[in-house]
């Protein structure tokens, strides 16, 4: 329903914003209807066959913002003040952020020099879409700007060949060029017949120049990211994603301008010398290529929804909604995704979908200390694969079992040992790992899939029986391997031995080589944290005492524990420095342990802890920048 909406959206108030506001003529404004909502960009993070649901309604319902905004520069009333909420809130709540902060600069370009409107009511309104759209964003907007701080994104090294050698971003911008032909021909076409030269042309092109390099200019500033503070984690190169929007706009626009003196005869049943103008003959045209590139892709895509990307596959299989169901009142456990390599059928970060807590996911801001946790628990992949720890370490917050470069090698079992540090997993609470491929350790047990074998069967059908079968409604999913790791530690628990390290990559060198059983018994902290030194360090014997859970929320968690020395509780949430403890109502210190999680001390007796995510997000602008520390 959300991607049919889409391009409803951006197809029918691309047409009325043109039309309407712009006066173009009936075919160009169908052209840009149909282009840029038949959206096909591979250039702009893969987006082949069209919007996706991380889009929202950002880059789709631009034209409808734009549309409202515009009919609130013509109406007069209260009503004007109608459409301007209703584009503010277009924005603040049916876009991310991280687009949307992007999207606002072009609502005053856009009625600055292309629907230019110079009533100072209007820009009074602009002025309140802005706060509105600004006060229906700020909870995610403020959660980037704090988490941020302690995150990896301000710490990458652009300069890396990662995010592109010089070649590599000419080809980039060729690829961006290529996806946007169309309407970059119409212009060519117009200039060719003496159009294309007003001002509003102009003024679009300029915009169009200025979003394809915007990209580039992330690479000039990667060397001051982390002096920016809380906004190092924004970088320009989002900007791009307005640059299918202005040119669709500007090839309707250029086309337009063609002179109508211009004319092309055909005959049609028969009748002779019918004559168009050039302008409605080359958008009728580009229009039909529009849809039959539209109906190729349709086409294309089916068969990889046949090969297992789709809606069923990623979000209703059967074996991963048994496991949601039959878990749903234990206690929390965590879930981790081994990925799919080169073939990949699905992303690992799907499981959020099926409420579990999972130990990975697709992050946009990923915090410092869990990425270098993450790193040790796949220290053998990373160490034998440059070309996966590179983009690990580099691109974007892909926390997951990450699979080789050339997948894995065929054989009937994966041994884990190979590949990932399962102690480290264990101890970050991974109670079920969810595999494409069958996985070998004694520590794991493979859970029944009643579909597989239907599954694996299904897949060596023709390809002309599996669409049957798949548009009558029989497609019985993918194959997954769900294995259980019995050994999984609690979400928390008691220890009383604590082992200190210089540095925070010696805490990790130290874990790594740790087993299970000392991992569970022991935390790993580094010498400066010194709250723990009252603890007895027990070194022999287990914690003589208990810790339930009374509560566990996204934000808050509570415990009662009952000792009869000072332990230490741990609790693999992971740190953070707004994390606020308080024992019995008096607040402690929560200190970060085993590099990543959060540990305090509690005294000897029965007491309740209290654990609260409490970021101070009113004067985040005034705190300073640490170094995820």
């Amino acid at each position: 329903f959300i991607l049919v909406a889409q391009r409803f959206i951006a197809a029918y108030f691309m047409f009325r914003l043109v039309r309407e506001h712009l006066g173009l003529r009936y075919w160009s404004a169908i052209f840009c209807a149909l282009t840029y909502s038949l959206f096909s960009q591979v250039a702009l993070n893969g987006s082949y066959g069209g919007f996706t649901l991380y889009d929202g309604f950002g880059i789709p319902g631009l034209p409808l913002v734009l549309w409202l905004m515009g009919r609130a520069a013509r109406t007069v009333g209260y009503r004007s003040f109608v459409y301007a909420c209703i584009a503010s809130a277009v924005f603040g709540i049916g876009c991310v952020p991280a687009l949307s902060i992007f999207f606002a600069p072009m609502v005053l370009f856009w009625f600055g020099f292309v629907d230019r409107q110079k009533s100072v009511r209007f820009w009074t309104m602009i002025v309140g879409f802005g706060a509105l759209w600004c006060l229906l964003s700020l909870p995610n907007i403020l959660g980037v700007l704090v988490t941020a701080r302690s995150s990896t994104r301000i710490y990458r090294d652009y300069s890396n060949p990662i995010y592109g050698t010089v070649v590599n971003r000419i080809a980039s911008t060729a690829q961006l060029t290529r996806d946007n032909m169309l309407p970059l021909l119409l212009v060519l076409c117009a200039l060719v017949l003496g159009g294309a030269r007003t001002r509003r042309c102009y003024a679009l092109a300029i915009a169009a120049i200025f979003s394809a390099l915007s990209g580039w200019l992330m690479y000039g500033l990667w060397r001051i990211a982390p002096a920016l503070g809380h906004t190092g984690g924004f970088t320009l190169d989002r900007l791009i994603t307005l640059l299918p929007f202005i040119l669709v706009v500007l090839g309707g626009v250029a086309a337009d301008s063609i002179n109508n003196h211009y004319t092309v005869s055909f005959n049609i049943a028969g009748v002779p010398n019918h004559s168009r103008s050039v302008s409605t003959a080359v958008l009728v045209v580009a229009s039909a290529v529009v849809v039959i590139q539209s109906v190729a892709i349709k086409a294309e895509n089916f068969d990889r929804m046949l090969a297992g990307e789709n809606y069923r596959a990623f979000y209703q299989n059967p074996d991963l909604m048994r496991i949601a169901r039959t878990n749903q009142q234990s206690p929390s456990y965590r879930v981790a995704t081994v990925a799919s390599g080169p073939s990949a059928k699905f992303h690992p970060g799907f499981l959020w979908a099926y409420g579990f807590d999972t130990a990975d996911g697709y992050i946009g801001v990923d915090a410092a200390r869990y990425h270098e946790y993450w790193s040790e628990a796949q220290a053998p992949l990373l160490a034998s694969d440059p070309a996966v720890r590179n983009y690990y370490n580099e691109w974007g917050g892909r926390l997951y079992l990450f699979s080789p470069t050339g997948g894995f090698p065929p054989c009937k079992e994966t041994r884990v040992a190979d590949y990932y540090n399962l102690s480290l997993l264990t101890l970050a609470g991974v109670r079920y790992i969810v595999s494409p491929v069958p996985l070998s350790d004694a520590k794991l047990e493979m859970l029944p899939a009643p579909d597989r074998d239907q599954q694996i069967t299904w897949e060596k059908l023709a390809r002309h029986v599996r669409a049957m079968e798949y548009l009558r409604g029989r497609y019985p999913g993918i194959p997954l391997y769900i294995y259980e790791n019995r050994a999984a530690l609690p979400r928390y628990f008691l220890t009383a031995r604590v082992l200190r390290y210089p540095s925070r990559s010696q805490v990790l060198a130290a874990m790594a080589q740790a087993s299970t059983a000392d991992l569970a018994s022991s935390v790993y902290v580094t010498s400066e944290e010194t709250d723990l030194d009252a603890v007895k360090n027990d070194t022999n014997s287990a914690p003589s005492g208990s810790v339930k859970l009374l509560a566990w929320t996204d934000d808050r968690r509570e415990f009662v524990t009952d000792t009869i020395e000072d332990y230490v509780l741990v609790v693999t949430s992971s740190y953070s420095s707004y994390w606020k403890a308080t024992i019995d109502g008096r607040n402690v210190a929560a200190i970060p342990v085993d590099n990543s999680f959060i540990g305090l001390r509690v005294p000897s007796g029965q007491h309740t802890v209290i654990l609260t995510y409490a970021p101070p997000l009113l004067s985040v602008a005034f705190q300073r920048l640490d170094d995820g520390k």
